[in-house]
């Protein structure tokens, strides 16, 4: 196995590969990926087959001088060893021995596994739980979200579906932004912005203009959905992020008059319904983290919330390695 670092003028190979994988998602296409690229130092690294010549594996990496950590990847959500479809265990083992071996050289000292949940591989790929295994790689955090198997879901709780009649009183509907729409998208980043400083004192991670930005790169996996009021309001909302395999909700969020009025719960409800008919390749609905501070703080009440639409537990751990 040969290691090679990746350079821009591998772009159209690594997206390609991505786009085949058995693991990978379109956040690590390169179009996704380098929008804030100024923000890390890049040390993704790419596998060739040494008999072939051929693209084996890819491992989307960041790179922590004070720390000598290299991260998979510190600015998505997940990294992991990207595998091809072909690859047979042995072979992948080797091809991460090889991976472990160039960041050692770098000067490497720790590396920081953001593993891919299973529900988003496209054909199985725990090769490389196995491979944590014989590392004795530690489980350092664990994030804790909970997903709807859409082929069989789970009956919605009674306090959800009040929710829902609640919204349908208040005559509230859901529509999807149209891409061009900036009115859309600028009201519902003001509604998300303000929910986020009041109930957590954070910001969204994406500024308004770096979210347009990627779903217009993305415009058939990044997609908003807001609820309105009879006056065209918007009283809550979420971006959608479609994978091969997942929907996963991206900043879900409500004001004080939608929270009270079941906005929430008209919205999922409407979008466990339609995402089934529209896209039936997909598996299962995401619901995201309710966890913080690295898994150890459960947000039991967000939990439930999501729970009563029929979801249950999916782990998105993340492990480390002594080089």
């Amino acid at each position: 196995m040969q290691v090679k670092p990746y350079t821009a003028a591998y772009r159209e190979m690594w997206n390609t590969f991505v786009h085949t994988s058995r693991n990978a998602t379109f956040l690590h296409d390169r179009h996704y990926m380098e929008y804030h690229a100024e923000r890390f130092k890049e040390v993704s690294a790419m596998v060739m087959d040494g008999d072939k010549g051929n693209l084996f594996a890819l491992f989307p990496a960041t790179y922590h001088a004070a720390t000598k950590m290299v991260c998979s990847h510190a600015g998505l959500t997940y990294g992991d060893f990207l595998l091809s479809r072909q690859a047979h265990a042995p072979q992948v083992l080797a091809a991460m021995d090889a991976i472990l071996d160039y960041y050692r050289q770098m000067g490497a000292q720790v590396l920081r596994l953001k593993t891919i949940p299973s529900i988003y591989h496209r054909f199985p790929a725990d090769e490389v739980q196995y491979f944590l295994f014989r590392e004795k790689a530690k489980m350092v955090a664990c994030g804790l979200s909970t997903a709807v198997d859409l082929a069989s879901p789970l009956p919605y709780s009674q306090l959800r579906q009040r929710g829902v009649k609640k919204a349908e009183k208040a005559k509230y509907g859901v529509k999807e932004a149209v891409l061009d729409d900036a009115t859309a998208w600028i009201k519902y980043w003001e509604v998300l912005t303000q929910t986020l400083h009041d109930r957590h004192q954070v910001q969204p991670v994406h500024t308004l203009d770096e979210i347009r930005l990627l779903a217009q790169r993305f415009p058939l996996n990044i997609r908003l959905y807001t609820v309105c009021d009879v006056e065209g309001n918007v009283v809550a909302g979420t971006v959608l992020y479609l994978t091969d395999t997942v929907a996963h909700t991206q900043y879900i969020a409500a004001s004080e008059v939608g929270r009270q009025h079941g906005a929430l719960d008209l919205l999922m409800t409407t979008l466990l319904r339609k995402v089934p008919v529209e896209y039936p390749a997909l598996r299962y609905f995401d619901f995201g983290v309710s966890t913080e501070n690295d898994g150890n703080y459960l947000n039991e009440g967000l939990l439930m919330q999501k729970e009563g639409f029929g979801g249950r537990s999916v782990t998105y751990p993340t492990y480390e390695i002594h080089l």
